[in-house]
């Protein structure tokens, strides 16, 4: 179904103008004539977007932009100034200080109204999935609580509701074990069932098959590594099934027993899976329980320290770095924002330490290595996108190494790389070339006059840029 748009305008002529463009655009129109018949509209129905005249015989447009965003009836709101007259500097900083998300002023083709409309409904979609998103991480939050007070119950290890641990695996003289302890165990398990498809428990499920146990992965998220680009999932599951390790995903924990030297595994819909031993992986949480931090009165939130993007907390002159700040859990994260504070400190005024430009490894195997933005987070940003995967078997050091995998590259549209994902081995070790390219804001021509030694991995990288930019040479763009 195309999106309802309601258009407000006192303007008879005007407002059938407009309607009549966006109908033509494959919109859904209505229409309201006074600010007071637009409050009702919105009382009924919920559009996507409201496109407002800055000037209506009972409300003026920064009086209405205000009621309306206290509604839940829109995301987005354009205020269109349609007398050219009225165009002035007072009603529109008036009207975008109410909460509009856009202005447009008159005259304007029809094309420039549809192509603003279409960039508006674009940001309010991205808008939703980044919310969506959002709401979903806070579920699995409170989901990985009550699975770890419930798991400290049925297993009844005192060490279970430690939130950073990240195993619960065999002590000594029992079935369970920490974490820590998983790394230096002489005894390898016949079976081993992992609980968590992330970076962790694939890491874990990877080291354990080399040993020669059985592993099975289950994960509640419909893939493996799914903070990954998906094809990375997809290239890994396809790795995972033949080197042999078993691996479901969509299904839910549902309880944990022991008995004896076996461990039973219980999911959503009543199967079962037995286990030597088991592994649990869902991510670490922050210890900062008793440090002093809110005595101090630092803002923690579940554990976690609010900062800006300058790494300052609410209270003046301190300062938090490293896993405690919301964000990716890596040490070479902690290292840069360490020296960023060092350096703010000093008044040297160093750019900010963004997540999006560091780069991520799964020491798994195959190895997965990436940094910047997934093709699905690309699109939500930039709209039109180009991407390039390419294969490693065109690659002749990663066939003398037997490994298969891909480069893959994401662009914004006749614009900068602004993601690279690699997955196969040794890809970790291509992966700083990788971070110079998306935090320089690197176009695929400019490394594609770069040489590339031959036979390297590192090649790969430059026969990827070459392809994308039209340039193909032992691959097919």
């Amino acid at each position: 179904m195309s999106e309802l748009i309601l258009n407000v305008d006192d303007d008879n002529a005007a407002r059938y103008v407009k309607s009549r463009i966006l109908r033509l655009a494959g919109y859904q129109v209505i229409e309201a004539a006074n600010g007071a018949a637009a409050m009702q509209l919105l009382a009924e129905r919920m559009p996507a977007l409201v496109l407002l005249d800055v000037r209506l015989p009972d409300l003026n447009g920064r009086e209405l932009a205000s009621r309306i965003k206290k509604t839940p009836a829109t995301a987005q709101i354009v205020v269109l100034q349609t007398s050219a007259s009225h165009v002035d500097t007072k009603h529109r900083v008036a009207s975008l200080d109410a909460g509009a998300d856009g202005y447009i002023s008159a005259p304007i083709e029809p094309e420039e109204l549809v192509a603003h409309v279409r960039a508006l409904l674009r940001m309010r979609k991205a808008e939703h999935e980044r919310q969506k998103a959002l709401d979903a991480l806070r579920e699995a939050d409170r989901r990985k609580d009550e699975f770890l007070a419930m798991l400290a119950h049925e297993l009844r290890n005192p060490l279970a509701p430690i939130r950073n641990a990240v195993a619960l695996l065999r002590m000594p003289g029992t079935q369970h074990m920490t974490g820590d302890l998983a790394q230096m165990d002489d005894d390898v398990p016949a079976r081993v069932v992992v609980l968590g498809g992330g970076v962790i428990g694939v890491e874990f499920a990877s080291v354990f098959k080399s040993f020669g146990s059985e592993v099975t992965i289950v994960e509640a998220l419909p893939r493996l590594v799914a903070a990954e680009d998906e094809a990375i999932s997809t290239q890994l599951q396809r790795a995972f099934r033949k080197r042999g390790i078993a691996f479901r995903t969509g299904v839910r924990f549902a309880g944990a027993r022991q008995e004896g030297d076996v461990v039973t595994l219980e999911l959503d819909g009543g199967s079962t899976i037995e286990a030597d031993l088991l592994l649990v992986a869902v991510g670490r949480g922050p210890s900062t329980d008793g440090l002093g931090y809110e005595e101090a009165g630092v803002t923690v939130e579940r554990g976690l320290v609010s900062t800006d993007e300058r790494l300052r907390t609410n209270v003046p002159n301190v300062y938090a770095v490293g896993d405690i700040v919301p964000g990716l859990q890596l040490a070479h994260r902690g290292f840069a924002q360490g020296i960023f504070v060092a350096e703010e400190i000093a008044g040297l005024s160093p750019a900010p330490v963004e997540d999006r430009g560091i780069p991520r490894v799964t020491y798994c195997d195959p190895e997965i290595a990436s940094v910047g933005l997934t093709e699905t987070q690309a699109r939500e940003a930039y709209g039109e996108i180009e991407t390039y995967e390419y294969n490693l078997g065109g690659n002749g050091k990663s066939q003398i190494l037997q490994t298969q995998g891909f480069v893959k590259l994401v662009r914004e549209k006749d614009g900068p790389v602004v993601g690279v994902h690699m997955i196969g081995a040794r890809m970790g070790e291509q992966v700083g070339e990788a971070q110079l390219i998306v935090n320089w804001d690197a176009f695929p021509a400019d490394v594609a006059g770069l040489v590339h030694a031959h036979p390297t991995q590192n090649e790969a990288l430059g026969e990827a840029h070459l392809a994308l930019a039209g340039k193909p040479l032992h691959a097919h763009a």
